[in-house]
C-alpha cells in the first residue's frame, strides 16, 4: 500500500511555543500496486501542503504505460530517489509543471522505452541531477529541459538516440559540473543557449552529430567526446570559450571544436585523432594563449579556418593550419604570442596553407631591432611581423585584431615602440647623409 512518511526539521523557532517549522520534507514510498494516477493524486497533495518545502520519493514502480503528472509551486523541491520505468510509445514517464525544482538524487532508476523521459519544456520547473540514472531507450529523448535550465552534479542521462540525452530549447542554459551524459546513437546535449562544462564526462557515438550543440559553450574542465565519423565533439553557433579540460574528436572527418564565432583557449586539450579531421574549425578569430591543439590523423588540420581571420598562438599546436576550400582570403594571420626562450624555429612541425593551396613551414623566428617584436619566417614563403595592434602580412588580406585573449598591447613585450622605429629610421638617415657628404661630396 502507498503511504505518506512526514518526517519534518526546523531551521529555527521553537517547537514547544507553536511556531510552524521551516523546511519541512515528507516522504512518499511508491510500488506497483499503486496506480499511477493514485500516485500522482497523492504526491500533488504533499506538494500543494503548505507544510512542506520538500517531498521525497522512494520505492519503486515499473512496466508504466501512462504519464505521471505533477506541478510543483515556486519554492517547492520534488527530489525523486525512487525506481520509476515506462515502455508505452504514446506516453512520457513524467510531465512536470509550475516554477519549482525537480531534482534526481543517488537511488533514482527512471528509464523509458518509448517517449522522453521527464519533459519540463511547458513550464518553469528548474531541474537537477545530483545522481542516479536517468535513460531513454528507442528515439527518445532523456530530459527534455524548460526555461528554468538544467543542472547536473553526477550520476547518469543517457539516451540511444533522439534529440538529446539531454534537450533544451525553450531558454533553458545547461550546466555540468560531474556526471555523464552519454548518448549511444545520437546527440548528447542540444541546447540552443548557453552549455557550461566544469566537469563530467560527455560523449556520443552517432555519425553526422554533434556531441554538445549550443550558442556560446564554455568548458571549464571535464570531458567531452565523439568517437564516431563526421561528427563534432562541441558544435557552437557563437564562441567557444576553453579554460581547461579535454575535447577530442576520433572518427574519420571528426572535428572537436566547431564554431560559428571565436574560440579563445587558454588551457585544456583539444585533440583530432581521426583521417580528414580538424581540432578546431571556425568562422571567428582563433586563439590559443594556453593549453594543447593537436592533430595526429592523416590530412588533418590542427586549425582550419573560414575566410579572412586571425589566428593567434602562444599554447602548443601540433598540426597544419589553414583556410577552409571555397573561403575568401588569401593567407591566414599567424602570431606567437610571447614566444618561448627554448623555441627551436619549427613550431612543432606548423604548417600553414593559403586558399590556393600554396603551403609553407615555419623555418624560424628572429627578432627586429627593439627585441619584442618577433618575426615569423616561413620556409620559401611570406614573412609576418607582429605589429602589436594587428598582423602585416604584406599583402590584401584583411589585417585583423586579435580577440580578448588577455595578451598585452604594443606587442608581445607589451610595449608600443613606434618612437624606438622613429628614432632609429632618423638615426640610419644621419648616418647615410654623413658617409654621402664625406666619402662623396668632399672628394669634389
Amino acid at each position: 500500500m502507498l503511504f505518506a512518511a512526514a518526517a519534518p526539521f526546523f531551521l529555527g523557532g521553537n517547537e514547544e511555543s507553536g511556531d510552524q517549522p521551516l523546511g519541512a520534507s515528507s516522504t512518499l514510498v511508491i510500488s506497483n500496486t499503486d496506480s499511477v494516477s493514485q500516485i500522482e493524486s497523492d504526491l500533488q497533495a504533499l506538494l500543494d501542503n503548505a507544510a512542506y518545502d520538500t517531498v521525497i520519493v522512494t520505492g519503486a514502480k515499473t512496466n508504466v504505460d501512462v504519464s505521471l503528472e505533477l506541478t510543483i509551486p515556486a519554492g517547492k523541491t520534488l527530489i525523486w530517489k525512487a525506481t520509476y520505468t515506462g515502455y508505452d510509445d504514446d506516453y512520457s514517464c513524467i510531465y512536470l509543471y509550475g516554477a519549482g525544482t525537480f531534482e534526481v538524487a543517488d537511488g533514482a532508476v527512471l528509464i523509458s522505452a518509448g517517449q522522453d523521459v521527464i519533459i519540463a519544456y511547458y513550464d518553469d520547473v528548474a531541474i537537477i541531477v545530483s545522481g542516479g540514472l536517468v535513460e531513454a531507450l528507442d528515439d527518445a529523448d532523456g530530459i527534455h529541459v524548460g526555461s528554468e535550465g538544467f543542472i547536473m552534479t553526477g550520476g547518469t542521462v543517457r539516451s540511444s538516440t533522439g534529440d538529446g540525452a539531454i534537450y533544451s530549447n525553450t531558454g533553458g542554459n545547461v550546466t555540468i559540473s560531474a556526471g555523464l551524459v552519454e548518448s549511444t546513437g545520437g546527440k548528447a546535449i542540444y541546447c540552443q543557449d548557453d552549455v557550461t562544462i566544469s566537469g563530467g564526462t560527455v560523449r556520443s557515438a552517432g555519425d553526422y552529430l554533434n556531441t554538445i550543440t549550443g550558442d556560446k559553450v564554455t568548458m571549464t574542465g571535464g570531458q567531452v567526446e565523439t568517437i564516431s565519423d563526421y561528427s563534432n565533439a562541441i558544435c557552437a553557433g557563437d564562441k567557444v570559450t576553453m579554460t581547461g579540460g579535454t575535447v577530442k574528436a576520433t572518427g574519420e572527418e571528426g572535428c572537436a571544436i566547431d564554431a560559428g564565432g571565436d574560440v579563445v583557449i587558454t588551457d585544456g586539450t583539444v585533440q583530432a585523432t581521426g583521417d580528414y579531421g580538424a581540432a578546431i574549425l571556425a568562422s571567428g578569430n582563433i586563439a590559443v594563449t594556453g593549453g594543447k591543439v593537436q592533430a595526429t590523423g592523416t590530412d588533418s588540420y590542427a586549425i582550419l579556418a573560414y575566410d579572412c581571420i586571425a589566428i593567434y598562438l602562444e599554447g602548443t599546436v601540433y598540426g597544419d593550419i589553414g583556410i577552409a576550400s571555397g573561403h575568401d582570403g588569401t593567407i591566414v594571420a599567424v602570431a606567437i604570442l610571447n614566444p618561448p626562450a627554448s623555441y627551436d624555429g619549427t613550431n612543432n612541425d606548423i604548417t600553414i596553407e593559403d586558399q590556393e593551396g600554396s603551403t609553407w613551414a615555419i623555418e624560424d623566428i628572429s627578432w627586429d631591432l627593439s627585441g619584442s617584436n618577433p618575426l615569423i619566417v616561413f620556409d620559401g614563403g611570406p614573412t609576418f611581423v607582429w605589429l602589436g595592434a594587428g598582423i602585416d602580412d604584406g599583402g590584401d588580406g584583411d589585417d585583423t585584431v586579435p580577440p580578448d585573449t588577455g595578451a598585452p598591447a604594443g606587442g608581445p613585450g607589451g610595449k608600443d615602440n613606434t618612437l624606438l622605429y622613429v628614432g632609429i629610421a632618423l638615426i640610419a638617415v644621419i648616418v647615410i647623409a654623413a658617409l654621402v657628404y664625406f666619402f662623396v661630396l668632399k672628394k669634389k
